[in-house]
């Protein structure tokens, strides 16, 4: 989705009282989608999957996704829940929102960044 997508989305969700997520999951996610803040949009298959990290600073999270080929950082907040779902390979997309519609989400994980690099 591209950042004008997005703010779109986001509208749609305040005037239908409904709030978007930065994630989606599924039972049987085989890939994981990933949009990036400057709007691309890569497919990580999970079977490629080798680890995750999670680093708690006293303003913001950062969870690091590692996969066979490509390293995948997320900034934000609440992210401990979405590494749960994360550990059943459940999470099916992800990709940041606009940093102020943060307090919208509560306890729910909010991504504020986004960005996937290729490792070797």
């Amino acid at each position: 989705m591209t950042t004008l997508k997005q703010a779109i989305a986001i509208r749609r969700a305040e005037l239908m009282g409904d709030r978007p997520d930065c994630y989606s999951t599924s039972e049987r996610a085989t890939k994981l989608r990933i949009e990036t803040s400057d709007g691309t949009a890569w497919l990580l298959p999970w079977p490629n999957f080798l680890s995750s990290r999670l680093d708690e600073d006293d303003d913001q999270e950062r969870l690091v996704l590692k996969f066979q080929g490509h390293e995948v950082v997320l900034h934000g907040e609440n992210l401990r829940k979405l590494m749960e779902m994360i550990e059943n390979t459940r999470v099916a997309s992800l990709h940041p929102m606009p940093g102020q519609y943060l307090t919208a989400f509560g306890e729910e994980p909010f991504i504020k960044q986004a960005q996937v690099q290729l490792v070797q």
